[in-house]
């Protein structure tokens, strides 16, 4: 037995032996017997009224005392029964709160800080509360019909305090169910798709707290990113992406924009798409992340790399295109987007040997679908498109994408060369007959 253990032994005893003391025998029997003289039958007790002297006051005081007590117990009890919620409800507002004071006064001093190097970490305080991580889980069938479960991640960021989180349709494509990680450590599962378009590839999710769910007026609201504007972001300036590439959650780069309106379409030379081109470090897992400003407002999210890897060259879907479709899926869980019905191919030099134009700018018609728009507003096979609305038409990505993005029921000013004179035809968009609901 050690030192110590041996002196633990000898206090013990000491402390036993201190507390043995026992009074003479005669000194117990004494004591016994007058309590045997003093005892009070146990039925006389509740046969006993109260005293005269017994105060109506002294009464009252006395069941003020018991209520009081009473009331205790239930207060513990009642504690003790939500103690959990309560302590996790204190912990995420605590954290929370933190975070959203941190993330306001970041945004006070963004509007101060000139220099990039020390303006990048307070970007990063300001955005970082608002994005997700998201695992999408769904099966597989494989060609013998064998099932597997799969599990995908990807990005998202909060755009609404209601818990409206905007992402890449491609991340939850197929997906039947989602875990959202916040910023503050939570896991949430309790999501829903609110809608999404394919063609553009943008999906926009519902979280909603368990904290919600124990007490429906404690209205937790979520920290949203605010809007951008990518029209008016700069060639070449400084922009930062937050996302959670190869499951490294909150991994953040920065870079430049490196272009805009970067246009690409598929192989069926029908979907488009304009994005906004960067250098800044993106790979799988961020896609649906967010692309921010220096003013840590979101001009993008995180999209497309062209390689398996990141080779120096990222595209991300602008903000105000993402905001259009955005408020179309909150409002309608529905994404209507324009066509007005013809097949086209880009404008060749033979074309312009034959009109006599100087640029091959535009679209040249090939047909006109029966029925559709072009037809009704009067276009042509032969028509070259080279503006729309007083713009000009760069190509045929450039066409397809603007009328894409154009409200069905829209009146659009096309202008066309016809044999070699220009004219102008007016066109009523219509709507796009592949459209895509909420699930």
């Amino acid at each position: 037995m050690s030192q110590s253990s041996e002196n633990f032994d000898q206090d013990f005893i000491l402390i036993h032996e201190q507390s043995s003391f026992a009074p003479p025998p005669d000194a117990v029997t004494d004591a016994m017997t007058d309590a045997e003289d003093d005892a009070v039958p146990l039925e006389e007790i509740f046969a006993q009224t109260p005293d005269a002297d017994d105060k109506p006051s002294e009464r009252r005081g006395r069941l003020s005392r018991n209520f009081s007590i009473l009331l205790i117990v239930l207060a513990v009890l009642v504690v003790l029964f939500c103690l959990p919620n309560v302590a996790e409800r204190f912990y995420y507002f605590m954290t929370r709160g933190k975070m959203q004071a941190e993330a306001e006064v970041a945004r006070e001093l963004l509007k101060e800080i000139k220099n990039v190097q020390e303006i990048i970490p307070w970007v990063v305080k300001a955005a970082e509360p608002s994005v997700v991580g998201i695992e999408s889980h769904r099966h597989i069938t494989l060609p013998d019909g064998t099932r597997l479960a799969q599990t995908e991640e990807g990005s998202g960021v909060f755009v609404d305090a209601d818990g409206y989180v905007l992402t890449n349709h491609h991340v939850v494509a197929g997906s039947e169910k989602f875990v959202i990680s916040l910023s503050d450590g939570r896991k949430l599962e309790d999501v829903t798709v609110v809608g999404f378009d394919p063609i553009i590839d943008l999906a926009v999710l519902r979280v909603q707290s368990p904290l919600q769910k124990v007490d429906s007026s404690l209205g937790e609201k979520f920290i949203p990113i605010p809007w951008g504007n990518s029209t008016e972001a700069e060639v070449g300036e400084t922009v930062i992406a937050i996302g959670n590439p190869y499951g490294f959650s909150h991994t953040v780069t920065s870079g430049i924009l490196s272009a805009k309106e970067r246009y690409l379409q598929d192989s069926s030379g029908y979907r488009t798409q304009e994005y906004l081109q960067i250098d800044a470090a993106i790979n799988p897992g961020n896609s649906g992340g967010p692309l921010v400003n220096v003013r840590g407002e979101l001009i993008g999210i995180n999209t497309l790399i062209t390689h398996e890897s990141f080779s120096g060259i990222g595209l991300a879907i602008p903000s105000n295109l993402a905001k259009q479709v955005y408020e179309q899926i909150r409002k309608s869980g529905v994404v209507l987007h324009g066509w007005i019905g013809i097949r086209m191919r880009p404008v060749s030099k033979d074309d312009i040997k034959d009109i006599g134009t100087a640029t091959t700018n535009g679209v040249f018609v090939i047909e006109t679908v029966r029925g559709g728009a072009a037809e009704k507003a009067g276009l042509e096979r032969g028509d070259i498109i080279i503006s729309i609305d007083g713009k000009k038409v760069n190509d045929i990505v450039h066409f397809a994408h603007t009328i894409i993005m154009t409200t069905p029921q829209t009146n659009l000013t096309l202008e066309v060369i016809r044999e070699g004179e220009t004219k102008e035809i007016e066109v009523t968009v219509g709507r796009r007959p592949q459209f895509y609901r909420r699930r």
